[in-house]
């Protein structure tokens, strides 16, 4: 797969983790079809329903997300999965999490002595300052 550059991968993956999903269904490995189910679900749900391309599989894509479609799963269900979804997974979109909004109060602090020196002296900031610039202004 390194050496591919004209591959899509996410198609490749989802190709592959559906054939996954069809052989746990053939060896009846519940544990395994409900962990690779959950994944192809994610993929599927990564889908951007605003990509015209994508949106013509909407019924699809909404079954696969919410509907029964999982309630009877087939080897012909999974391959026409795969040919009508596979090709799209170029468009998926990573779901980022919403911005959480804090109710807190904004602290300035003003920091109002200054530390410096080998001493570590404490003088304010304005006086800090104002010998600063006289030292300056002197030079």
């Amino acid at each position: 797969m390194r050496v591919r550059s004209d591959a899509d991968f996410k198609a490749m993956r989802f190709e592959t983790e559906v054939v996954e999903l069809g052989t746990a269904l053939l060896t009846e490995n519940r544990e395994a079809f409900a962990a690779i189910q959950e994944s192809v679900v994610e993929q599927v749900a990564e889908l951007p329903l605003t990509v015209n391309v994508v949106a013509r599989e909407s019924a699809l894509i909404e079954a696969v997300l919410h509907g029964d479609w999982w309630k009877t799963p087939t080897d012909e269900k999974l391959r026409t999965l795969t040919a009508r979804l596979a090709l799209l997974m170029r468009y998926r979109q990573a779901n980022r999490p919403r911005i959480m909004k804090l109710d807190i109060a904004d602290l300035v602090a003003v920091k109002e002595t200054i530390e410096f020196g080998p001493g570590h002296e404490r003088m304010t900031s304005s006086a800090y300052r104002e010998r600063v610039e006289a030292r300056v202004q002197a030079l």
